[in-house]
């Protein structure tokens, strides 16, 4: 087991349902939009290994995916560990893409490649990653959770937060098998016309 939550938690009126992820799982939750940035990061430092929130356990660290951090905007693709594997799985039209920017910086980068290669990177530090989409146009996005699904059936165990400013009450859905990425989508589809920032979600495919 990664982490387990037995109640519901609170932070900064952010309230996260109680859950329990091992490997192998996404748990997807989504909340209500919040305008400021702070509130998303604190909810990520709730989660961490070194937290000491009643009812919550943190058994693995935590990685988290952060497409815009002054680190990696400024780091090259080519060298980032492992990058000729994540281009060499990646669909063609994506391939061209990586290879024109290779030897450049990363904020050079589209959007969706800049959130996948962060998404990479967090990979690679533990099994255990938090994630987002935020800045993502649809097809990314579903760029994104291909390679989500695919670690995911290779041992990882993610947290994948979405962040509306629908009123949504927070909740927790088993959405694995062939349906949880047709929930996704419906889900998108609903809410398209409104807009989103800082969007991240927690998606629940437990076996």
């Amino acid at each position: 087991m990664f982490a387990k939550l037995e109640l519901e938690l609170n932070v900064n009126n952010i309230l996260i349902p109680s859950f329990e992820i091992d490997k192998g799982e996404i748990k997807y939750f989504e909340l209500n939009c919040v305008k400021n940035k702070n509130k998303k990061n604190d909810l990520l430092s709730a989660l961490s290994l070194e937290s000491k929130i009643p009812g919550l356990m943190v058994l693995t660290k935590i990685a988290i995916s952060k497409s815009y951090s002054k680190k990696l905007i400024k780091t090259k693709i080519s060298d980032i560990p492992n990058i000729e594997r994540l281009i060499k799985e990646s669909e063609e039209e994506y391939k061209i893409i990586f290879q024109q920017y290779f030897n450049k910086k990363i904020i050079f980068l589209p959007g969706n490649f800049r959130t996948l290669i962060a998404l990479h990177i967090a990979c690679s530090k533990s099994k255990f990653v938090a994630f987002d989409t935020a800045g993502m146009d649809p097809l990314g996005e579903q760029m994104l959770l291909r390679y989500v699904e695919k670690k995911r059936k290779e041992g990882w165990g993610f947290l994948y937060f979405k962040f509306t400013i629908t009123q949504l009450i927070a909740h927790e859905k088993n959405i694995f098998n062939s349906s949880w990425k047709d929930w996704i989508l419906s889900i998108k589809s609903k809410f398209s016309r409104y807009k989103t920032e800082f969007c991240s979600v927690i998606i629940d495919i437990s076996k």
